[in-house]
């Protein structure tokens, strides 16, 4: 390394020497001289200091120096390990410009595949809501049915409460009827205890009191004239009737399948069953009973109550049948109100 340098002090006394030396001149001269020399004098103590001062400097200086080439070093050194951190950094820089680039690019896909997800949810979620508000206007559709229906039950019911009301009124009409048809059949066995029972039955029927007198008690074979003992049979009954002043009368009188032998009366069964009938109304009316409360029919052999291919069961078909029933003026109006 360079040094800055200064004129060495001895040079300065030797030329200071020769020049005194040679200064050997007059006392003026030497006056003149002296003074030179001293002002050399301090010009050389000026420059010794000043020497010393820049001596001083140099020193400074060249530590500064070696201060800074250490600096340099260490800055050198510095910047060759900054360089190297650089290129590291440049490096990891282009790596991660290289993952920024890769991140942009999956995000886009990703942005692309959620807007197609996003659609297709959004499609499906439209799909969704439009069912929803089909259900819904069903629910509705079906709150306003069930409340109509409701409407209708409660209608129903009111008619069912006066349905079962008017039930409850025909069914104590029907047992009414009932005990009366039960307390009716009492009665007229009680008037016809003394019969036998091969001659006449007294049973229940649909309500209805059955009075079935035998051929052989009212009338002979293929006459419609009463025997004695029939007349007194239905007298008896007779005296039931007038005291049941409710009950109507209907006389029907049956025959076997043995074809009558036709006279100027008859001409067949029918003639037979229905002039039979006509007889016992004429008895009881005789008897005092109303008229108006007694109908008669014949129904020849066509309502047969056993076969007709033995004597027994055609004995059993020969015969008279007087069915009492209550009127039922109540009951078929309770029906009719009930049917309305």
């Amino acid at each position: 390394m360079k040094r800055h340098t200064v004129f060495p002090l001895v040079l300065i006394t030797a030329l200071f020497s020769i020049y005194q030396f040679s200064a050997c001149v007059p006392a003026r001269k030497l006056e003149d001289s002296q003074r030179k020399n001293m002002r050399l004098q301090d010009s050389v103590n000026t420059y010794r200091n000043n020497f010393e001062e820049l001596s001083a400097k140099v020193k400074t200086m060249n530590e500064r120096i070696d201060g800074m080439e250490k600096d340099n070093k260490a800055l050198r050194k510095d910047t060759t390990e900054y360089g190297i951190r650089y290129r590291n950094i440049d490096r990891m820089n282009q790596r991660l410009n290289e993952l920024y680039e890769k991140v942009i690019a999956q995000n886009k896909a990703l942005l692309e595949n959620t807007s197609s997800e996003k659609q297709k949810l959004m499609e499906e979620l439209n799909a969704k809501e439009k069912e929803l508000n089909d259900k819904e206007m069903e629910l509705k559709a079906r709150e306003k049915e069930l409340k109509t229906t409701e409407e209708r039950i409660n209608v129903l019911n009111e008619s069912l409460k006066q349905r079962e009301a008017r039930v409850k009124e025909l069914e104590k009409a029907m047992n009414a009827k009932d005990s009366v048809v039960s307390a009716l059949r009492e009665k007229v066995n009680e008037a016809l205890l003394g019969f036998s029972d091969k001659d006449l039955s007294v049973e229940i029927r649909n309500g209805k009191v059955y009075v079935s007198l035998a051929e052989k008690l009212l009338f002979k074979s293929g006459s419609s004239a009463v025997d004695p003992k029939g007349k007194d049979a239905l007298s008896k009954l007779a005296g039931v009737l007038n005291k049941s002043k409710d009950i109507d009368i209907i006389i029907e009188g049956h025959t076997d399948n043995i074809p009558l032998r036709p006279s100027d009366r008859m001409k067949d069964n029918w003639d037979l069953s229905v002039l039979r009938a006509t007889s016992i109304v004429r008895i009881l009316t005789g008897n005092g009973v109303d008229p108006a409360r007694i109908s008669a029919s014949g129904r020849s052999e066509f309502h047969p109550v056993d076969t007709n291919e033995t004597v027994e069961g055609r004995a059993k078909n020969r015969r008279t049948e007087i069915i009492l029933s209550p009127k039922l003026d109540e009951l078929f109006n309770l029906l009719e109100d009930q049917g309305n």
